[in-house]
């Protein structure tokens, strides 16, 4: 009873806030609320095994692909970035890789921003599709490491974009 629910809760959720894209979030991913994340027109959703989450998020009337990168960066980085004393810190500045894009995906609109402080590390992994010719979005995924880095952690992507199966599975099942 309780999957049915979640089930039915989450493809309600799904159909609701995209524009005609289907996808399946990952097990364990819990939603947030528009209200809360400000992402009226997609989907945000975190985790519940790890720091991590994924993302389907088309931009405002005028907004561009890179304002709204850092729309969606401002929400995150707040979550996982914080001084030695616990206090969000100032967002560094991101460094930036172009990564491979997925079947489906606009030619080289694979992008990973990387963020750094003293006490963490957060990647946040960027593609673009478009809907219709006119309904361009971006999907997506994030994850959070503390330093110092303690071994391989499956839900971290290499330096390629690559090697996360949560991600993986999620964003072959996005169509069209």
């Amino acid at each position: 009873m309780k999957k049915t629910v979640l089930l039915i809760l989450t493809l309600a959720a799904l159909a609701a806030a995209s524009y005609g894209q289907v996808f399946k979030l990952p097990d364990k991913s819990m939603p947030i609320p528009p209200k809360n994340s400000g992402f009226e027109h997609g989907i945000f959703a975190i985790n519940q095994d790890c720091p991590c989450g994924v993302f389907v998020e088309y931009p405002k009337d005028g907004e561009s692909m890179n304002a709204l990168k850092q729309r969606l960066t401002a929400y995150i980085l707040p979550m996982f970035m914080h001084d030695t004393k616990g206090k969000d810190s100032t967002s560094p500045a991101p460094k930036t890789t172009s990564i491979a894009v997925h079947k489906g995906d606009l030619a080289d609109s694979g992008e990973m921003y990387f963020y750094a402080n003293e006490s963490a590390e957060v990647r946040v992994l960027f593609y673009q599709r478009s809907a219709a010719p006119d309904k361009p979005y971006l999907y997506g995924y994030f994850a959070y490491r503390a330093i110092p880095e303690k071994g391989k952690d499956k839900y971290w992507p290499d330096e390629k974009g690559e090697g996360v199966k949560l991600f993986d599975g999620f964003w072959k099942t996005i169509t069209p």
